[in-house]
Formats: C-alpha cells, sequence, structure tokens
C-alpha cells in the first residue's frame, strides 16, 4: 500500500470528507448524502455497441 494509502487521506481531505468524526450523528447524516448522490449514478457503463461515424 505504501503511499496510496496517504494519497487518499490526502484526496479526501482535499474535497472535505472528514474520514473521522468523534458525532455518530454527523457520520450517519453523511452516509445518508452519500447513498442519496449514488442513487443518481447508473450502475455499471456499457460501451457503445455502433461505431460512431466522424467523417465530415
Amino acid at each position: 500500500m505504501g503511499c496510496s494509502l496517504g494519497a487518499v487521506f490526502e484526496l479526501a481531505a482535499i474535497v472535505g470528507v472528514p474520514l473521522f468524526t468523534p458525532d455518530p450523528s454527523m457520520m450517519t447524516m453523511q452516509a445518508a448524502s452519500l447513498e442519496r448522490t449514488l442513487t443518481l449514478l447508473p450502475r455499471a457503463v456499457h460501451p457503445s455497441r455502433k461505431a460512431v461515424k466522424d467523417e465530415f
């Protein structure tokens, strides 16, 4: 793992995601917010089956 773990902590700090909080209710609110956000994302992304005609 090495530096990759430090990169994860740094990225979380940059985007404002608190990884450690002493208040359980705050963690519950953040988990609910994340769940609402994840429902907007597709479950899977499929590649296009048709060839794109990009010759003008």
